[in-house]
């Protein structure tokens, strides 16, 4: 059963959470050529469907699985597309919770790699830790989890950003043996030499200022 930590914040076991069965493949909304979510210009995906309920949630009708629009051929078209654009540094995957929508987003980085190799990027602000991301992989370690850390360039959470190796082994979970973590944005808010001083969140399990834009279900936005 979950639990709800001192910030209010609902937390899985180990395992409890998985995206093959929660994920609905809905998406919240997509926002390409922003500045907001990473370094560099980035097209960013917001998927839906998020169990953390993080009090005060900017995103918080995304926590729904089924909101917004479901996922098609159209949509990845498009963000293939932009993200082929010389000037775009590469994607950003934004929740809802990330990690709960792998059945979309794991075809999504396979597919990003396998056309542009390591020349876009990929980053993740998850609601997970590094460490409760580490002990998923640990116990299941032909998870969906460690595909995704396969791929990441970025993972951020409310306190932390994280460099992540560009390939872990899945055969050994998401352990980074021989793949050192190099830099990461300490609790205290200061930023390592260059680790972006933006985190998902202003602090830990505090509520980020709304989007001038926001998340739209009815259509997706150009901007």
């Amino acid at each position: 059963m979950p639990l709800i930590d001192a910030d209010g914040v609902t937390q899985p076991a180990t395992g409890e959470w998985q995206g093959s069965v929660l994920s609905s493949s809905y998406i919240a909304d997509y926002k390409p050529f922003n500045f907001v979510d990473g370094e560099g210009v980035r097209c960013s995906l917001y998927v839906s469907g998020c169990p953390f309920k993080c009090p005060g949630c900017y995103n918080e009708a995304a926590q729904s699985f089924r909101y917004g629009k479901k996922y098609d051929e159209e949509l990845e078209e498009r963000i293939f597309a932009d993200v082929a654009q010389p000037y775009v540094a590469g994607l950003s995957f934004v929740g809802g919770e990330p990690f709960l929508a792998t059945p979309v987003l794991l075809r999504i980085a396979r597919r990003l790699r396998e056309e542009f190799g390591d020349e876009k990027t990929i980053w993740i602000w998850s609601g997970y830790t590094y460490e409760q991301l580490l002990d998923e992989g640990r116990t299941r370690t032909s998870s969906s989890t460690c595909a995704m850390f396969s791929w990441t360039v970025r993972l951020s959470n409310g306190s932390t950003t994280t460099i992540l190796p560009s390939a872990v082994p899945r055969t050994s979970g998401l352990s980074t043996s021989g793949h050192p973590r190099r830099k990461a944005l300490p609790s205290s808010g200061r930023a390592d030499e260059g680790t972006p001083k933006r985190p998902y969140r202003s602090s830990p399990r505090q509520p980020r200022a709304p989007r001038v834009n926001g998340l739209k279900s009815a259509g997706w936005s150009d901007s």
